[in-house]
């Protein structure tokens, strides 16, 4: 991405400069409507911005794609509540010049999604699993995921994390994945892009996200001066989410999940504070 700019619900996303690379599993994550999931559109060719230019291997999107697939799945389903999985493979054949018949109905049964239910009397976790049977049975070079993972039970949500792993094997693939669940993919993300009001707030992998966001507790007259991120008052006393890269002098600073700095990260602060 090249000084992106996308226009959207009060909004504006960006500019955004951004390389992402082959063999790479990227998460977007940030507060719902702060452009993680507008970005993926953007990628995918459904939205075009308002400035800047977004390109693959130094080839526009339109030029991209004439050789190769990219593979979008939207956080709610595309696909018509009448259809079944016979008519979404005539769909997905005629759409995709790389699709494999025999693969979407290989992970349909891997699924357990009924052969020939309508889409209508899927639950909404069997319709995420088969809009991703579809992104994997399309063989795209790139997969851009919108929320995969939400509201999936245990197994759906092992099966999803497999079937990305088994598509990065061969490190010529990407995956960029929107979610508000970065804790799933902890395990496997090489990166985790955190947008805040259209802005990239940081570009790190996981473990670097642990090291960097780091908890302060104490009295509310003794809040440090530099690098709170977050802040709120609790019933004995203040927390605040301190960012050790802006100030890395203060100790006794608790250790926080990936999970619980995304949590902080986007919870109301209750006292007001600037932002160092």
């Amino acid at each position: 991405m090249n000084e992106l700019i996308k226009e959207r619900d009060a909004i504006t996303i960006g500019p955004l400069n951004l390389e992402i690379h082959r063999g790479e599993l990227v998460l977007l994550a940030g507060k719902n409507g702060k452009g993680k999931s507008t970005t993926p559109k953007v990628m995918a060719g459904i939205l075009e911005p308002n400035g800047g230019s977004i390109t693959y291997e130094g080839l526009a999107y339109s030029e991209y794609i004439r050789n190769h697939t990219v593979a979008y799945m939207p956080d709610k389903t595309p696909f018509p509540s009448e259809s079944n999985s016979y008519t979404i493979h005539d769909m997905l054949s005629v759409i995709y010049r790389t699709y494999d018949k025999k693969i979407w109905y290989e992970k349909l049964a891997n699924y357990k999604i009924p052969i020939g239910i309508k889409v209508s009397d899927l639950s909404k976790g069997q319709s995420r699993m088969l809009m991703f049977a579809a992104v994997q049975a399309v063989n795209a070079d790139v997969w851009l995921l919108d929320e995969p993972t939400l509201g999936l039970d245990t197994t759906s949500l092992n099966d999803t994390i497999t079937g990305i792993q088994d598509y990065l094997i061969d490190e010529s693939k990407t995956v960029v994945v929107a979610t508000n669940n970065v804790e799933d993919f902890e395990r496997i993300a090489d990166r985790i892009i955190y947008f805040k009001e259209g802005q990239i707030q940081f570009d790190a992998a996981p473990i670097e996200i642990i090291e960097r966001f780091k908890l302060w507790q104490g009295d509310a007259d003794n809040v440090p001066s530099e690098g709170v991120i977050n802040i709120w008052r609790q019933e004995f006393g203040t927390q605040a989410l301190i960012d050790t890269h802006i100030n890395n002098s203060l100790e006794n600073l608790e250790l926080l999940s990936l999970e619980k700095i995304m949590y902080f990260l986007e919870r109301k602060p209750t006292r007001r504070f600037t932002t160092q």
